[in-house]
Order: structure tokens, then C-alpha cells, then sequence
């Protein structure tokens, strides 16, 4: 079946964090002459669909919905790990907490947008992404120069942004098209970002 776009929802953190973050990316470029994800901000994925633009609207009620009950909690990021042999990530040590959103978050859309399990993406471990499309030589110098090494970054989750393009065709990856951003516990009257 072929959908007409994609949709990624996601933890965006405090500019600070972001800012961490980056200066992470900008290392590993630095370093290891990686470009790509240096240019994307700082996210932890929770899911992405596929479907048509014509449930865009209903999608975004669902999520200010889902968002105007969410409470408010801590993410700690802590050290590196990898997808072999392309990704190199920052872990999200509360990987419980942000399944069971994940979760409930499916549990709330598929019924009230009629998509199949097969439309959304799930993420298995909750991460904050600083290097990807690696080759494995790179990849193995930077994972073996950094999975031992420190990080600790800590934020509160206070909203899921979603984000939309058109979808992938032929290998062509589209730009994200736009942005809403959805805070939890409040009402959702003005928040685009």
C-alpha cells in the first residue's frame, strides 16, 4: 500500500541539552568526518507513520489529546552505545518509561486512524542519535573511541513534536515539511515551534 507521507513524533529537549548535544555532533564530525546527523537536532525518537495526508489533522487532535493528560518526566542520557554498524547514539536510560508512552501512544492512534501495525514504526531503544550512515571502518574507530567514555545529560520531557514530509520514494529522502510541537499537561491553543 503507498502512503503520501510520513510522520515522526519525538521528545525534543531543552535548548540546552540540544545545545550538549550538538557540540557531541560537532565533535564526531570534527573527528571523524561525519556530516550527517551533525545538521538534525537533538531528539529522542518515540515513533514514525506512514499514512495519508489526509488523517494530518486528525493525527495532531489525537496527540494534543494524548498530550493535555501527559505528565511531565526525567530523561537521563547516559553514555554511548550503537546500532552495528551505521549508528552511534547517546543511551536514554529510562527506556521502560518511554516504551510504556510509546505504547500508550500507539494504543490511542491506531483505533481512532484506522492504520494497520504495519504503518508505525517503533523504536527499540530510546536514544538521542550523533553519527549515523557510517561506513564500518569509521564506524568502528568512533564507537571505539567512545563507548567507554562519560556522558551524563539529564532534562525533563515536557512534549512530543511532531514532524512531516512527504514520503520516502526511490531511495529519495524528502526534507521534514513541518513541525508542531504538543506540551504536556495544558491546553494546546498556540504551539507552533
Amino acid at each position: 500500500m503507498n502512503f503520501s507521507h510520513e510522520y515522526l513524533i519525538l521528545i525534543s529537549p531543552p535548548k540546552e541539552i540540544k545545545e550538549s548535544v550538538k557540540r557531541v555532533k560537532d565533535l564526531f564530525g570534527e573527528k571523524f568526518n561525519i556530516t550527517h546527523p551533525v545538521e538534525s537536532p537533538a531528539n529522542i525518537p518515540v515513533m514514525n507513520l506512514r499514512m495519508n495526508k489526509n488523517n494530518e489533522e486528525k493525527l495532531k487532535e489525537i496527540l494534543k489529546n494524548f498530550c493535555k493528560d501527559q505528565e511531565i518526566f526525567n530523561i537521563s542520557l547516559s553514555g554511548y552505545d550503537a546500532l552495528r554498524p551505521h549508528i552511534i547514539y547517546i543511551k536514554a536510560v529510562e527506556e521502560k518509561t518511554i516504551s510504556a508512552l510509546h505504547r500508550r501512544l500507539k494504543e490511542s492512534i491506531l483505533p481512532r486512524l484506522h492504520l494497520e501495525t504495519s504503518q508505525i514504526g517503533t523504536y527499540s531503544n530510546p536514544h538521542m542519535t550523533v553519527a549515523c550512515n557510517l561506513t564500518e571502518e569509521i564506524y568502528n574507530k568512533a564507537i571505539g573511541a567512545n563507548r567507554t567514555r562519560k556522558l551524563e545529560l539529564n532534562f525533563k520531557a515536557d512534549n512530543l513534536t511532531l514532524l512531516w514530509r512527504e514520503h520516502k520514494s526511490a531511495g529519495k529522502i524528502h526534507k521534514w515539511e513541518g513541525k508542531e510541537v504538543f506540551k504536556f499537561g495544558q491546553a494546546q491553543d498556540s504551539l507552533f515551534g
